[in-house]
């Protein structure tokens, strides 16, 4: 099988691999333990804590360590919800499902959720924004970088925008993160979410960064781990090996930017070379390995499908939501009409595909479609 589904999930790198195992034999044991094999643990984690804080240019107490952008995204929700009385809660249509589906038990419990409108690639409206917030307004919620059409937000005009609320801010960074440059999102975000498996790292692993943490009281003041923030033993050869794919992530960042960049084009170009007819979903910021194409006679699903007995890996629309018959919502927000929120795919690219694997797949594609224009 040929995997274009990297925004879904990427392999471990091996290093990763190894990292895990050399940390689940020499450092097996809980770190709030007090022998020497707990002491172990614990001197590890804290190296991960800080080495995080370091490239978030924050400190290192301000990193709790999580399961994965879920757990990241609602702990940091409910932990910020908290610690005010206010009721009212801005969001995007865009936000990934782990959020879209809190909100609503949120609803249930009272909240007032607004949705902010986009522009038509994808990008939040900033004057929209700016009307809804309130002096009830809790918090904005706003996803960095879509998983479904690559389009990246302007994180520093919304902070800007909320400089004279108290509203808080968490920022979803789980598709941008070692992607493009995160370091500065912590200036302007109360929380941030990022999770090991979207980077070559373990699954099951994940993190909230938030430089404000010493402001923030737990939502159970009993619990003993993670500063009393997430209860249960943490995993610390998953922690130490989600470490080594954010520095090897990081190392090859520009490099692999650079590729993914150059595949995207190159892909494209084969795909209009080949009269096939398409629609792309483009932004002026937007995630490279993220491509999102539109057909005009057939389902996304169907496509997708089709693409997998050829041996090709891709997606339509997120992979959190894969089954569903419903249009995609991500489509639906930036005024797709619903056969064209049904009609998509969605290809993620990795650093390590080449340039004749994206023409293979581009002529895989335009053969589908010319299946079904001929019938």
């Amino acid at each position: 099988m040929k995997y274009f589904d990297y925004a879904a999930t990427t392999p471990m790198s091996d290093e990763a691999i190894q990292a895990f195992t050399e940390a689940a034999r020499l450092a097996f044991g809980n770190a709030n333990s007090l022998h020497d094999i707990g002491c172990r643990s614990l001197e590890i984690l804290n190296f991960c804590r800080s080495y995080m804080a370091t490239i978030f240019q924050t400190e290192g107490d301000s990193i709790i360590f999580t399961s994965g952008g879920t757990e990241s995204n609602r702990l940091a929700i409910q932990t910020l919800l908290h610690n005010t009385d206010k009721k009212h809660i801005i969001t995007s249509s865009l936000e990934h499902s782990s959020i879209l589906h809190y909100l609503q038990e949120l609803k249930e419990q009272g909240y007032t959720i607004d949705f902010v409108n986009h522009l038509e690639d994808g990008t939040v409206c900033l004057q929209h924004l700016e009307q809804l917030i309130q002096e009830s307004t809790a918090l904005v919620i706003i996803q960095h970088g879509n998983s479904e059409i690559g389009t990246i937000q302007p994180i520093s005009d919304i902070a800007n925008i909320l400089k004279n609320s108290d509203a808080a801010l968490h920022i979803d960074c789980v598709q941008t993160f070692c992607k493009i440059d995160c370091s500065n999102i912590a200036k302007f975000a109360s929380t941030i979410s990022v999770s090991s498996h979207k980077l070559y790292g373990p699954k099951g692993v994940g993190a909230i960064i938030s430089p404000q943490i010493d402001r923030l009281n737990p939502i159970n003041n009993l619990v003993t781990h993670e500063y009393g923030f997430r209860p249960g033993t943490v995993n610390v050869p998953g922690i130490f090996s989600f470490a080594t794919a954010i520095k090897q992530a990081l190392q090859t960042m520009t490099e692999d930017h650079r590729h993914i960049q150059h595949l995207r084009t190159y892909f494209v170009k084969e795909l209009q070379s080949s009269n096939c007819d398409f629609q792309l979903i483009e932004s002026l910021r937007q995630l490279p390995h993220i491509i999102c194409l539109l057909f005009s006679k057939v389902q996304g699903q169907y496509v997708m499908m089709e693409l997998n007995k050829r041996g090709y890996c891709v997606s339509s629309g997120s992979a959190c939501q894969a089954g569903s018959k419903e249009p995609s919502k991500v489509l639906l927000a930036i005024g797709k009409n619903e056969d064209e929120a049904k009609s998509s795919i969605r290809i993620s690219l990795g650093k390590n595909h080449t340039e004749e694997q994206c023409r293979d797949l581009a002529a895989s594609i335009s053969s589908i479609i010319s299946s079904i224009d001929s019938q």
